[in-house]
């Protein structure tokens, strides 16, 4: 397993954006091994999604602890490949789209995770 961390950020005065991605899990022996990618963090919130081997979960940490804002387990992930993922923050709405593992990104490969997580303030 790899444990290299690679960050990224934003300004903080525009907390709403796009993000694309793509990622391949290199080992899903254990379903406790992810994937994680930071939408939002500030001094008062932090969520992130996180994809693992047999479900992908919205997260929000409250200061104290982290909580699942939703789960999907009809969002697996199988060892060596390649998916492509959209994030879309935008107020207090996070929509989060992930491509099928051929790549394409047409309507059929799409899959939309539940609706749209919400998360109202």
């Amino acid at each position: 397993m790899n444990d290299t961390l690679a960050t990224f950020s934003r300004s903080r005065t525009d907390s709403d954006g796009i993000i694309r991605f793509r990622y391949s899990l290199e080992d899903t022996s254990n379903n406790n091994y992810y994937l994680r990618v930071m939408l939002r963090q500030t001094s008062a919130v932090r969520v992130d999604v996180r994809f693992y081997p047999n479900r992908a979960t919205l997260q929000e940490y409250d200061g104290t602890q982290w909580n699942v804002l939703d789960s999907d387990t009809g969002v697996t992930s199988s060892q060596g490949t390649w998916y492509e993922v959209v994030a879309k923050v935008e107020g207090s709405t996070v929509q989060i789209w992930r491509a099928a593992p051929a790549g394409r990104w047409t309507s059929r490969s799409i899959r939309r995770m539940r609706r749209s997580w919400r998360r109202t303030p």
